[in-house]
């Protein structure tokens, strides 16, 4: 569905409760960009809960756009007192989902790095007996809003190259209108939904539920598909 369609089909079912829609551009691109934030949040939790996620379909489908590899740079810094490679990561990015130390090209040289709480990292750090290798290295992610920073230990030598894998926020939608003749039409600029098509139902009954109407995707689905038959 493209933006235009997504207010329209808003509108028509609150019509359809007689709960008419008004609103501003501003109020619906506002509206839109939280149903899209909250259905990836909900995806991106019922992946990393392991409800099953990794052979649903329907959530590995959601997330697949958002997942990416990184390779950030490597710097020096230190945790509670600790001093350990650090890695800038892009601020953006919503979780980190793994980590690798490369060392090599080889496939010995891919070394899994264990992802622990700050707690963690300093009771690994003052036993003896916990204390990261090189073939078992720990890593520590701290951040805020605009910036995000990976620790990495043991402290060896030259630092290992950083992959990563995340979940990236999506791109805020944006409708933008053009009124030609009185007509209505989407314009080019606009920014489309990263959420795949399939989940559109789902932003179109999150925004409803928004403007107070209480409907479920069977519903959305016929009043779309009687829509769809009126414009023939």
């Amino acid at each position: 569905m493209t933006l235009l369609e997504v207010l329209y089909t808003v509108q028509h079912i609150a019509q359809l409760v007689a709960k008419p829609a008004e609103m501003t551009i501003e109020q619906f691109n506002n509206m839109l960009r939280l149903a899209q934030d909250e259905l990836f949040k909900e995806f991106a939790h019922g992946y990393l809960s392991g409800n099953g996620a990794e052979v649903d379909a329907r959530i590995t489908a959601a997330i697949l756009p958002f997942r990416k590899d990184e390779t950030p740079t490597a710097a020096s810094g230190s945790v509670n007192g600790i001093t350990c490679h650090s890695y800038t990561l892009n601020a953006l990015d919503y979780v980190v989902l793994s980590a690798q130390a490369v060392t090599s090209s080889s496939l010995t040289g891919f070394i899994k790095v264990d992802i622990v709480t700050s707690e963690e990292f300093v009771d690994r750090c003052v036993n003896a007996v916990t204390y990261p290798k090189a073939a078992y290295p720990i890593g520590y992610l701290t951040g805020t809003a605009t910036s995000k920073v990976f620790y990495l230990l043991p402290l060896q030598g030259t630092a290992p190259t950083l992959t990563v894998t995340v979940l990236r926020r999506p791109t805020s939608p944006v409708l933008v209108e053009t009124i030609t003749n009185g007509v209505r039409t989407q314009s080019g600029s606009s920014t489309a939904l990263e959420i795949d098509a399939m989940f559109h139902i789902d932003i179109v009954r999150k925004i409803l539920k928004y403007l107070g109407i209480a409907v479920n995707n069977e519903f959305i689905s016929v009043a779309m598909e009687e829509q769809k038959n009126q414009e023939k």
